[in-house]
């Protein structure tokens, strides 16, 4: 019987993303090779493994139970490899992180950089997903390691808290003329009590630091009267922002949601509507003075955490990626205190 390890992680990782197209993006291979190599591991078995529903691809009974034993076969591989090459004295193998879009553009390069120098022989693979989807394959063994919004409850994984990510509303900087959508009092129950400090909006619309300065602190009563893009709904990010309007008894007027932080920011920059993000994503923009942070009142935060399987093989390169993860949360904490 012939059963190769290749074959075992496309299925593995088919199984975990539940499309072939998916799974051939993350193997770095042709969708026609991943579905050749399906079908190998099928005869070889003489049962079939998967099973399409609409678009999607579940595992069989034969399937589940081939990939429990793969999995821990897989991670024990794994183990034994980078451990024999630690023998050598060189830290090499390859790790494997889950992260959002946003993480892995503004936070992870210059940590990235710094590793690949230190560690050469060590691959890194990032694959970017939402909290839910790389939980799902860190317990799955195709991640590694995750950085996710917490909570996340697993028994099968060990969590443990990153950083706290600030997150601000911003604003254009540049002078605006009459907005698309003007401001208008937000939907509650009882007549809204605006802060002293507050901008109160113009009739004629937003108005900018080349017209009214804006304030340091803006709270949810007054930010809910402005036009806001937002993150789309179910984002991780969506759910804290909507949260905190909540809790002040508003509801934000959205008449534009996106999935893209850049996209949000340029909309903002043209004079489109306020938002809510995170501090860390738009620290550039604010330093160049195309956008304008104003910190949030009462203020708010999301908790970013790691992400690993308790039953994980520590190896070398996992323990100096985590390692190098670690001086990361120490510089992202000093930056913290920086946050206008």
């Amino acid at each position: 019987m012939d059963l190769s390890l290749a074959h075992l992680k496309t299925l593995q990782a088919i199984a975990q993303h539940g499309s072939f197209s998916r799974a051939a993006q993350m193997l770095r291979l042709t969708q026609p090779a991943v579905s050749m190599q399906v079908r190998h591991l099928e005869r070889s078995l003489g049962l079939p493994l998967l099973e399409r529903v609409g678009k999607r691809a579940f595992p069989t009974r034969a399937g589940q139970l081939l990939l429990t034993h793969a999995d821990r076969a897989l991670r024990e591989l794994e183990a034994g490899v980078e451990r024999v090459q630690g023998l050598r004295g060189v830290v090499a193998g390859r790790v494997r992180l889950g992260t959002s879009a946003s993480i892995s553009i503004y936070l992870l390069p210059p940590a990235l950089r710094r590793f690949r120098v230190r560690y050469p022989e060590t691959e890194v693979v990032i694959v970017t997903g939402n909290a839910s989807e790389v939980t799902r394959a860190v317990v799955a063994n195709t991640l590694d390691v995750g950085i996710v919004s917490l909570p996340v409850r697993n028994r099968e994984l060990t969590v443990t808290p990153f950083f706290d990510d600030e997150l601000v509303a911003i604003a254009g900087t540049a002078t605006w003329g009459a907005p698309i959508w003007p401001p208008t009092p937000p939907k509650r129950s009882a007549a809204p009590r605006r802060s002293r400090n507050a901008p109160r909006p113009a009739d004629n619309g937003i108005r900018a630091s080349g017209q009214r300065r804006w304030p340091k602190t803006i709270d949810a009563v007054t930010l809910a009267g402005y036009p806001l893009i937002l993150f789309e709904a179910g984002a991780t990010l969506r759910r804290v922002i909507d949260g905190w309007f909540h809790r002040a008894g508003v509801a934000p007027r959205s008449p534009m949601e996106l999935g893209n932080t850049e996209a949000i920011k340029k909309l903002v920059e043209a004079g489109l509507g306020l938002s809510v993000t995170s501090w860390f994503s738009v620290r550039d923009e604010v330093r160049a003075r195309s956008l304008h942070a104003i910190r949030l009142t009462p203020g708010l935060q999301r908790r970013i955490g790691l992400v690993r399987r308790r039953d994980k093989p520590r190896t070398p390169a996992l323990d100096a990626f985590v390692g190098a993860l670690e001086d990361l949360r120490a510089s992202l904490e000093t930056r913290r205190r920086r946050t206008p």
